[in-house]
């Protein structure tokens, strides 16, 4: 007998998975370097500075780009986002709806 192919085919283009880019870094970090690079030269009032802040941002941009295109994401939100200085476990002596900050243990 005879099987039938019925897997469908997409077209995808190939400007879909591409990372949006100026001069070849990533929007975000881009602009990252872009106010870091005012903020030094406002800081210490000297282009020079802010120049040179550009430019390594510049090239620490394109080399992650390059890279992985994902990793800025990916390290962007392993870091945890607790607003709580302290961590929100229960005593054993509290009860169980209130926090270990509001009990001496």
């Amino acid at each position: 007998m005879q099987e039938q192919n019925n897997r469908r085919l997409n077209r995808v283009f190939k400007s879909l998975h591409k990372p949006l880019t100026y001069l070849g870094v990533e929007r975000t970090l881009f602009y990252f370097v872009c106010v870091g690079a005012v903020a030094v030269f406002n800081l210490f009032e000297s282009l020079l500075a802010g120049v040179i802040v550009f430019i390594g941002g510049y090239a620490f941009g394109r080399w992650v780009t390059e890279a992985d295109p994902a990793m800025l994401r990916i390290l962007a939100r392993s870091e945890p986002r607790s607003p709580l200085p302290f961590r929100s476990r229960t005593c054993m002596h509290a009860p169980a709806l209130v926090r270990q900050s509001h009990w001496s243990c």
